[in-house]
């Protein structure tokens, strides 16, 4: 996630990550968290190998100032990457995986340069000017400033970097960048595992994989199936019946999105086996967009997606959540279950 995070507290509780204050902005890979601070520099924690702390020397287990990002302004992250623009030009570190994610000076060749990413961040130009960035499962997308289509860079899975013409031998990886048709005047990006959303003219467009609903669309979808979709590569606008304006999406690493409504409420859709899309039971053919998640006061200012759990901050500044809670990652007191919680219920926050 950016800003925003679904945590694995049974109670929100104040913590220190090594002494990291000031912090504008975070951002969440698959074990990995990164952060930019207001003085404009990066610090990671998490996963160690591969790069992906862009530090050699701190440990995991507290923040770590990640080498050669200075005037940061934004940062996103994907599996086991992290991209942030900086006042000289945008910057990536982490694994390389599959080819091209970060870089595409770095070619296919995934591992072998990989391990110079341990040393420090690399300029990657093609996302020196973007107005808005997103980091999926291996791949990587900006929104260009003058309005053209959004450009994708890594590995292709489930269309997530623009169409194939070949697939029998595995995912294929654009480290030259892949210009995503539809996606002209995109302002906001979105980015899962293997799908990605642009915000155009106030409504949601989507690409990717959509076998769990990620596309807003039904089993019977064309644009469904991830190995042999025609739309594949191609954004088409998610369904919504009533036709709401959008005002902005949802900012996670996982299987479903969500975004904030021109009323104030939040409305999702994609993967729901855990009620993390706002309605219980697993079809995610039903149409999510019909309904806001209920149990969330309006208006709504940010809103989060992780790979079960969905959170939303409310304009008051209160923190709501829904989904999975069998790690107690909803933080609102419950017990930790395995049941499916559709319904947001507020963060508890411990007194000052």
């Amino acid at each position: 996630c950016s800003g925003l995070c679904a945590t694995r507290p049974l109670r929100a509780v104040r913590t220190s990550v090594g002494e990291l204050t000031d912090v504008i902005e975070i951002a969440c890979g698959a074990q990995h968290t990164c952060a930019i601070t207001r003085e404009g520099l990066a610090y990671c924690w998490g996963r160690v190998g591969d790069g992906v702390l862009g530090n050699t020397g701190r440990g995991g287990y507290v923040a770590g100032l990640v080498r050669d990002v200075a005037g940061a302004t934004r940062i996103v992250a994907g599996r086991l990457h992290t991209c942030a623009q900086t006042s000289s030009g945008a910057r990536c570190w982490g694994h390389n995986a599959r080819g091209g994610v970060i870089d595409n000076r770095l070619g296919a060749d995934a591992r072998a340069p990989a391990r110079d990413l341990e040393e420090l961040s690399i300029a990657s130009p093609l996302f020196d000017d973007a107005i808005d960035l997103a980091g999926g499962g291996y791949f990587t997308c900006a929104a260009p400033p003058d309005g053209s289509p959004v450009l994708c860079v890594g590995t292709n899975e489930a269309g997530a970097v623009g169409p194939e013409t070949t697939w029998s031998s595995g995912p294929v990886a654009h480290p030259e960048g892949v210009v995503i048709a539809g996606t002209e005047g995109a302002t906001q990006l979105s980015a899962g595992i293997v799908h990605a959303c642009a915000l155009v003219g106030g409504h949601a467009r989507c690409w990717g994989g959509g076998a769990v609903g990620q596309l807003a669309s039904s089993d019977t979808d064309p644009c469904v199936d991830a190995i042999s979709s025609p739309c594949r590569g191609e954004a088409r606008e998610v369904d919504d019946a009533r036709g709401r304006s959008l005002v902005s999406l949802s900012t996670g690493y996982g299987l479903t999105e969500c975004a904030v409504v021109t009323d104030g409420s939040v409305v999702c859709w994609g993967a729901t086996d855990r009620g993390q899309a706002g309605h219980p039971g697993a079809d995610h053919s039903v149409n999510a967009l019909e309904a806001p998640v209920s149990g969330i006061p309006v208006p709504v200012s940010e809103v989060a997606s992780a790979n079960e759990t969905s959170c939303a901050r409310s304009a008051e500044g209160r923190v709501f959540c829904w989904g999975a809670n069998d790690a107690g990652q909803l933080g609102c007191g419950l017990t930790p279950d395995a049941a499916e919680h559709p319904s947001a219920c507020e963060v508890v926050f411990p007194s000052p």
